[in-house]
């Protein structure tokens, strides 16, 4: 970016350089309103801000434990006792199920949960 420059312009080139950064997973898809869309079916749900965190850290992992989800979305040490990370992965659920039965997030153990595909 040469400076100076126009605010629209300014804000053109940082729009286009976040959909560069689009997430997505299998059909699933994460635009930069917080907005989970299942490309086959068109249908969308919206997400708040934390659970926007954690999805983005399952679309770049896959596998994460616990205790990085904690650190790394709700921003809590590992180690503190806190039913948190599991409400909102329950609603991260439900919000999935709305538009994909086809991709869930399931626990691998005690300490680690999955991004998965039902189909291959």
């Amino acid at each position: 970016i040469c400076y100076p420059i126009e605010i629209n312009k300014f804000e053109k080139k940082i729009y286009s350089f976040q959909n560069l950064l689009k997430l997505s997973f299998k059909n699933l898809y994460l635009n930069n309103e917080n907005m989970l869309i299942n490309i086959n079916n068109q249908k969308s749900v919206y997400l708040t801000e934390l659970e926007v965190s954690i999805l983005k850290i399952f679309f770049t992992n896959k596998k994460v434990s616990k205790d990085a989800l904690k650190v790394k979305a709700l921003k809590i040490k590992p180690d503190i006792e806190s039913k948190t990370l599991e409400a909102h992965v329950y609603r991260l659920r439900k919000k999935i199920a709305k538009i994909s039965n086809k991709i869930i997030i399931m626990n691998l153990d005690k300490k680690h949960l999955i991004l998965k595909s039902l189909t291959q």
